[in-house]
């Protein structure tokens, strides 16, 4: 992949997700288009900017594409 050539090279390299949207929450995501959503035993909380004074949001709930990042790693 093209970040083991800039590893090679010197460079850091960090894995990051891009994804077109920010999906704080899957269940407003119409299925047809988008897929499944799964509901988590687990409870998280998600600041979109971490330590800044903006909302806090509990996340309980995923989409089909949670992870699929991690695939290509």
């Amino acid at each position: 992949s093209i970040g083991k050539v800039l590893q090679f090279r010197g460079f850091n390299i960090s894995a990051v997700k891009i994804d077109p949207y920010l999906n704080v929450d899957p269940g407003t995501l119409n299925p047809i288009e988008h897929g499944e959503c799964f509901i988590t035993e687990d409870v998280w909380d998600f600041t979109p900017v971490p330590g800044s004074d903006e909302r806090c949001y509990k996340i309980s709930e995923i989409d089909q594409d949670f992870g699929t990042y991690s695939r290509f790693l």
